[in-house]
């Protein structure tokens, strides 16, 4: 006789404790993120120095292009945090490294946008 496979289940703890982790990084990666992007939308193209208003400009456009790239970080640390939570839920596997992952890949593209505005000349 055989008997039936019972599947192996995680114990609460740990799932619990995963779950409150991946839930305060994706806070953090979502508000953090969040202020980025308004802040480089709001200011960067505005700290172009020497431009007048109407008229082609190098450094704005470099200021502008720092735009692009912060946003192209912020939203693709979303979306690698977002596919890879939902992964890792679905087979019920750890979630809490994804959102971290997130945070350094929204840091990274963040950093680069602020040095392509300061090296146009603005922000200071």
């Amino acid at each position: 006789m055989t008997h039936p496979v019972v599947p192996h289940r995680r114990r609460t703890g740990p799932v619990i404790a995963d779950l409150v982790v991946a839930t305060v990084l994706w806070g953090l990666l979502v508000l953090a993120g969040g202020l980025a992007m308004f802040f480089a939308v709001m200011y960067f193209s505005a700290s172009a120095p020497g431009c007048a208003a109407g008229s082609p400009c190098a450094a704005r456009e470099q200021a502008e292009f720092a735009v692009v790239v912060l946003s192209a970080g912020v939203l693709g640390g979303w979306a690698v945090a977002g596919v890879g939570s939902v992964a890792c839920a679905v087979v019920r596997r750890s979630v809490w490294y994804w959102p971290l992952l997130g945070i350094l890949i929204a840091s990274a593209g963040t950093w680069w946008g602020f040095r392509l505005v300061i090296d146009a000349g603005g922000l200071r």
